[in-house]
């Protein structure tokens, strides 16, 4: 058997009310099955909304037998970046004409707002 991790203790406790039986029974189990595995199982509002203990124990099985043989995991949702954006030939004529709309417009990076939050 694996050691448990504290840091999962830790997030267990500072995690809802309702959470926390539900994170303590999946722990439980997938200890159980397999103490190296971690993962997720999504929204459940209650412990009742988990699969049955045989059939996380089999998901936690699975996903040891797939990580063993390098089958990558499930596509990343995050946006590849792009590049930065063309601008359009009659901005850069219009930018060309007001040197102080240009110089606002070339210093502005993306998400300016942003950068010191």
């Amino acid at each position: 058997m694996g050691t448990r991790d504290p840091r999962v203790d830790a997030f267990a406790e500072r995690s809802a009310d309702f959470a926390q039986p539900i994170l303590t029974r999946i722990r439980e189990i997938v200890h159980d099955a397999c103490p190296q595995v971690l993962g997720q199982f999504g929204r459940n509002p209650s412990v009742k909304d988990l699969p049955v203990k045989t059939v996380l124990r089999g998901y936690v099985k699975k996903g040891k037998t797939l990580n063993e043989a390098g089958t990558p995991g499930p596509m990343s949702r995050r946006a590849k970046p792009r590049g930065e954006p063309e601008v359009p030939e009659d901005l850069l004529a219009e930018l060309e004409k007001n040197q102080k709309a240009r110089s606002t417009f070339e210093g502005k990076k993306r998400n300016w707002k942003y950068e010191k939050c």
